[in-house]
């Protein structure tokens, strides 16, 4: 396994079927509809991502921003109280821009939300700075605009650590089921994990490799991981969570990216706009364009942009990346950029 440049041994299948129902603004929202999603995930590494999000815990319009203060005011009234809410702090959590109508291209933009400091004063919401924000600043034009908070994935939701698991445990990280989640702002672009075997026998839980007890186990909106399966048997896992009904916002950092796209169906290449107009680059020769790379099986189909439009490094003569492959829901994307493009976004699916 190659851990820096992420390419596959193998992918598995999935099978989902999605939809979901709209959320009221300013309420705490009646729980939509779920939807299950199965992972099959096959010995060796396997490349996803997370179409699905997790149930709002609130959702709610905008009144005003306080930019110093770093928190957003809610038009409900009486004023909402965070402490009232179900659930609230027992998890991290996100505020996420779902419409705009002062600022459309505000849409999808995301902010760890501060559980403990929204406890301070009814009606606001206060958030923190974090590596996944997808701006630093709070944009006046974010008054009027509908959002909802949700909780995060995290290793212990996706793969709940119980008795009767498949996952491979082990008292050593190489004997034993590992996952790596894309994180750019880490030192190696990636957070590393390994299913630890603990007293009693049977049971089990997720340690860092990366020897801080510290290391975050969220999972956050857009990025991409790799579960690598140690044990020589496939492991079937599911979950359930809600389609997203906004545009996904995936700051890209220059070099290597590994993005969940958020599709709630298989997509082509031009769903993502990946072209000049939505910040990609050309080259004049596959090193110096930006590229995009799918996992399929134990191959990878890499994709540069030409002067003449995207290549297939596979072949001499060329593949319409659109005739070749669709980006499926599930899909981790690799993306390596020659330059950041904070700007990247998937639309949502109509």
């Amino acid at each position: 396994m190659t851990l820096p440049t992420l390419f596959p041994r193998s992918f598995g299948t999935t099978c989902l079927s999605l939809f979901f129902l709209p959320l009221l603004g300013g309420v705490v929202p009646a729980r939509a509809t779920e939807v299950p999603l199965g992972y099959l995930l096959r010995p060796g590494d396997n490349h996803r991502g997370i179409p699905l999000v997790r149930p709002a815990l609130y959702s709610g319009i905008i009144l005003a921003v306080d930019g110093p203060g770093f928190r957003i005011q809610d038009r409900s009234f009486p004023p909402i109280e965070a402490g009232n809410l179900t659930a609230w702090g027992q998890e991290p959590c996100y505020l996420e821009i779902e419409s705009c109508p002062a600022d459309p291209t505000l849409e999808g933009e995301r902010w760890e939300v501060d559980a403990e400091k929204s406890l301070a004063v009814p009606g606001f919401f206060a958030l923190k700075s974090a590596a996944w924000n997808t701006r630093p600043d709070l944009p006046p034009g974010l008054a009027g605009a509908s959002y909802s908070i949700r909780s995060h994935w995290t290793l212990e939701n996706v793969f709940p650590p119980l008795a009767e698991s498949d996952v491979l445990r082990s008292a050593t990280p190489d004997l034993a089921d590992r996952i790596f989640i894309f994180d750019p702002s880490h030192p190696k672009r990636y957070r590393s994990f390994y299913a630890q075997a603990l007293a009693p026998a049977g049971s089990w839980r997720w340690s860092s490799l990366d020897k801080d007890d510290r290391t975050s186990r969220v999972i956050p909106p857009g990025h991409g991981w790799l579960f690598y399966r140690e044990a020589n048997r496939r492991l079937n896992l599911g979950l359930t969570g809600e389609a997203r009904v906004c545009t996904l916002r995936i700051p890209l950092r220059p070099g290597m990216n590994l993005v969940a796209p958020g599709l709630v169906r298989t997509a082509s290449f031009r769903h993502f706009a990946m072209g000049s107009a939505n910040g990609f680059q050309s080259g004049a020769k596959a090193g110096l364009a930006d590229r995009i790379s799918l996992f399929r099986g134990q191959s990878v189909d890499t994709f540069a942009l030409l002067p003449q439009g995207w290549i297939s490094l596979r072949s001499l003569r060329g593949v319409d990346p659109e005739v070749a492959m669709g980006v499926r829901p599930d899909d981790a994307v690799q993306i390596f950029k020659q330059q950041a493009d904070p700007d990247f976004a998937v639309p949502r699916q109509p």
